[in-house]
């Protein structure tokens, strides 16, 4: 089941109105149609926190900004069957730490495909972007 995160201005309009003491949490949170726990997790973030903006989902930060992404783009107009070992060496030169793997996420972020094409006689072509055939 995938869930979402709440408004910011239902957890405010929550919070605020047991502050008031209009109730009990679990009457608070009936009222506004959610459970007892959801209002107490914002209460302690509000209380730690000092904000109910929701958290950030989990999950490692990207290695490549939109300018390092730039690059890369960059790198293939010039040469398009660049390796993904090549790309990051690339990006290495310009002193960003980067790994083949991240380098092939952030291209299928972009939507590209490294794709593997025979062209007519049975020679391999090891071209990016599966939209673009090879000249003939």
């Amino acid at each position: 089941m995938m869930t979402w995160a709440l408004s910011v201005d239902l957890r405010e309009r929550a919070v605020a109105a047991y502050l008031a003491g209009t109730g009990t949490q679990k009457a608070v949170a009936s009222r506004f149609q959610f459970s007892q726990s959801t209002l107490s997790v914002w209460l302690k973030h509000k209380r730690e926190r000092g904000t109910l903006e929701p958290s950030r989902p989990p999950g490692r930060e990207r290695k490549l900004n939109a300018e390092d992404e730039a690059y890369l783009l960059q790198l293939l107009e010039v040469r398009s069957d660049l390796t993904l070992e090549e790309l990051a060496d690339g990006l290495r030169e310009r002193d960003v730490e980067v790994s083949r793997f991240a380098v092939g996420r952030a291209l299928h972020r972009m939507g590209w495909s490294r794709k593997v094409r025979r062209l007519p006689g049975g020679d391999l072509h090891r071209g990016v972007g599966a939209s673009t055939p090879p000249a003939c």
